[in-house]
């Protein structure tokens, strides 16, 4: 909002001009790698969040504990407050993506006190790169194509929240072990850490 808040009004396009901006932004690089860090992030977070009170359960742990990974939303705002202060924005993108990838293979072999840290900064490398795919479009196309560019950030994103879930739960039973389908997404969170990396137009 902070951000759209210094965007010129009154401007508009035809349909025509909507539909060459939209295949624009089709083809536009920088928007295609943001979707897929959008994916790898949904993919994470909707897999991990939805089975790891089962998970728990298996283990033996209080399920209550799966509940930690959404009492980090304060660290939304202030990732975004940091990034303003020190002028950077894309290592809140791709550092907490890798340290996902650590974090889920920990929370799923960890036990007492340790499993309960562990969740928590899983927790803020959630929130911390959800909190800036919003506002990438504003960075990386024209004013006249962010809606366009977000759409498409937002629905292919959306997307790993679907698929992944489904995904874990057939690799879960055809080895009957959760183990492998973190495995799989410590790989894909790790892979949109590395895409961020090559998002040219964010510092």
């Amino acid at each position: 909002i902070f951000k759209l808040r210094g965007i010129r009004g009154g401007k508009s396009a035809s349909l025509q001009g909507l539909k060459e901006g939209f295949l624009k932004v089709l083809k536009h690089r920088d928007v295609l790698l943001a979707a897929a860090l959008a994916f790898c992030t949904q993919y994470s977070f909707y897999t991990v969040t939805g089975w790891y009170p089962s998970i728990l359960s298996m283990k033996g742990e209080p399920e209550a504990i799966a509940s930690l990974l959404t009492l980090t939303f304060p660290s939304m705002p202030l990732a975004a407050f940091l990034s303003n202060k020190i002028g950077r924005r894309k290592p809140f993108l791709y550092l907490p993506c890798i340290l996902q990838a650590l974090l889920i293979q920990l929370i799923y072999y960890l036990g007492g006190a340790p499993l309960y840290a562990a969740t928590i900064a899983l927790g803020v490398c959630f929130n911390v790169p959800f909190s800036f795919l919003f506002l990438l479009p504003t960075e990386l196309v024209d004013e006249l194509l962010i809606g366009s560019a977000t759409g498409i950030i937002l629905t292919v994103g959306y997307m790993g929240g679907i698929l992944g879930p489904f995904i874990s739960g057939v690799i879960r039973d055809f080895t009957m072990t959760f183990s492998w389908s973190f495995l799989i997404t410590s790989i894909v969170i790790f892979s949109g850490g590395v895409l961020a990396l090559f998002i040219r137009r964010v510092k």
